[in-house]
This record gives structure tokens, C-alpha cells and sequence, in this order.
């Protein structure tokens, strides 16, 4: 699941577009002319630094074929592999040849751009896949997103889980789930009506869709709870942006009804390679009823 900009707020600020090619004069002249486009450049040297770059808020990735190390059809398997959502890829290359188009489709490339580039056809391209992205992006907005809250909804946070683990696994990097739960919402419901108890989802929902970064993943998990994947987090990190999430909805929760309300809230960090996306919302749950044993509206770090 990834947080998704509606058309307004994208056509205000521009796509971000992540340009990818070993060649900085290359990188500064895209960059360059996709600003005088109204768009946002975000530039990659080499394989790494374009897989740290890579996260949801890139529209349209930009990729050099011929690269030391990882050449682009490698990366494009490896940014595909990544995405919870379909990403454009267009192939820059002065290699125009029928071989290599057909090897570049095959590793999920979309497009192609022979160099030099013109401003022209830099356009053209750009424009058709930022079209592909929008569609997609509304496809996958009503397949992956609670309805209610805004935040992605329980499927799309068992494949974001899944993904996280396999991540974490591989590259051995720590990261931290932090279970929510809406303190004594079952009385908002019967003091207030459901109405009400909507509207203090919904600033949930807000709280979590406009308050984490750009990173992090939130979703309702069922009913008042809510989960936040935090990426290169631990438990401390995470302890640290669960207390200013809580601190949000207690402001906007202020607003409705049913008066200023209260998050518990549990935290797995993840450290070591080979636990479960299943075993790691177990720690959460486990840490979660702590929290509320102990009186509510605080966060525990799981042992």
C-alpha cells in the first residue's frame, strides 16, 4: 500500500521523476529541461543510491541501460521487484537497436529515449507514462485503500508485511510495526452514534495518512486499530514517532463530537532476520495489550 496524491495536488507540484544514469552532465541537462516541465528531478548515479532513492512518491523512473556494476536491465528487475505499484520505466541508451528494446521490455522497461535527448521528446514521453501512472494509480486506490480512513486497508497491508520481511531479511536492515488502537471506542459509539465514531476514524485516518514520512506505510488494520511499517526505524525511533501520532489525534480528534480521544499503542522492532510478518504483529499485539493494561493512551516497545 502507498499513500497516493489526488490530481489536484499532483498537477500543483509536479510528478517526481527519478533520473538514473552514471553521467552527471547527463543527469543535470534531464533534470534541467523536466523542471523547466514543472517537475521534480531526483537524481541516482549508480544501482544503490537509485534503490534508496525509490520509494512511492516517484512517478517515472528514467534509466540509463549501459552502467557499471548493475547495468539498467538488472535495476529495472530490481525497482520492479520493489514496487507495491506500477511505476513507469523509460530506457535512456544511445543503443536504438532491436535487440536491446526487446531485452529492456522484458525487464519491465516501458519506453525508450535515445540520446541526445531533446526537450521535445523528453515531453512526449513523460506526458504518455505520467497518464499510465494516474490510471494505475486509481486502479490500485480502489483495490488497496480503506474507504472510510484513507489509509490502506487490510490486504494491502498483509502484501506490504510480506514484502517488508523478505526486505529485511535480505538486506538486514532494521525496521519497526507500531499497532494503534482507539481507546474506549466502543463508548464514543454507544454515547455518540456511529456517525460520530466515523468521524473519529476519519481523523485517525488523517492523522496517520499526513503525519508519518514519506517512508512509512499506514493502514487500518480492522475496526479502531491501525498499523504503521516503519522502514530503517528502531525501537526507540519508533517510540519517538508513535508519541507524535498520538499527540495528532489527540488534536484532531479534539475536533468532532465526541471530544478530544486517546491511541494506545504497541511496537515491534525488527533487528534480526527470519521472524514472520505474523510473529512480528504478534510482538505488537502482545506489547498493544500492555499498553492498555497499564491505563491507556501510551506506547510500549515490545521486549
Amino acid at each position: 500500500m502507498v499513500p497516493l496524491m489526488d490530481d489536484a495536488t499532483r498537477d500543483q507540484q509536479g510528478a517526481r521523476i527519478l533520473i538514473v544514469d552514471d553521467e552527471p552532465l547527463i543527469t543535470a541537462r534531464v533534470a534541467e529541461m523536466l523542471a523547466e516541465l514543472g517537475h521534480v528531478a531526483v537524481v541516482a548515479h549508480d544501482w544503490s543510491s537509485a534503490l534508496q532513492a525509490y520509494d512511492h512518491t516517484i512517478d517515472l523512473v528514467l534509466l540509463d541501460l549501459i552502467m557499471p556494476k548493475v547495468d539498467g536491465f538488472k535495476l529495472a528487475r530490481l525497482v520492479r521487484a520493489r514496487g507495491t505499484i506500477y511505476t513507469p520505466i523509460v530506457f535512456l541508451t544511445g543503443r536504438a537497436d532491436d535487440q536491446a528494446r526487446q531485452k529492456a521490455l522484458e525487464a519491465g522497461g516501458d519506453d525508450f529515449l535515445v540520446k541526445p535527448i531533446s526537450t521535445l521528446d523528453l515531453r512526449v514521453r513523460v506526458t504518455a507514462m505520467l497518464r499510465i501512472r494516474r490510471l494505475t494509480e486509481a486502479l490500485h486506490r480502489q483495490a488497496t485503500v480503506d474507504a472510510l480512513t484513507g489509509v490502506g486497508n487490510r490486504h494491502a497491508l498483509e502484501t506490504a508485511l510480506q514484502q517488508r520481511v523478505a526486505e529485511g531479511g535480505r538486506y538486514r536492515r532494521p525496521w519497526s510495526l507500531a499497532l494503534f488502537d482507539a481507546d474506549h471506542f466502543k463508548r464514543v459509539n454507544d454515547e455518540h452514534g456511529h456517525e460520530v465514531g466515523d468521524d473519529v476514524l476519519r481523523a485517525a485516518g488523517e492523522t496517520f495518512r499526513t503525519r508519518i514520512r514519506t517512508c512509512d506505510l499506514a493502514f487500518r488494520f480492522g475496526g479502531e486499530e491501525f498499523v504503521v511499517i516503519l522502514p530503517e526505524t528502531t525501537g526507540e525511533g519508533a517510540l519517538v514517532l508513535a508519541e507524535r501520532l498520538r499527540a495528532e489525534f489527540a488534536r484532531l480528534s479534539a475536533s468532532t463530537a465526541a471530544g478530544a480521544q486517546t491511541l494506545s499503542c504497541g511496537i515491534a522492532p525488527v533487528i534480526e532476520a527470519g521472524e514472520t510478518a505474523k510473529a512480528v504483529l504478534a510482538r505488537a499485539d502482545q506489547a498493544l495489550y500492555r499498553a492498555k493494561q497499564e491505563g491507556r493512551d501510551r506506547s510500549i516497545v515490545a521486549e
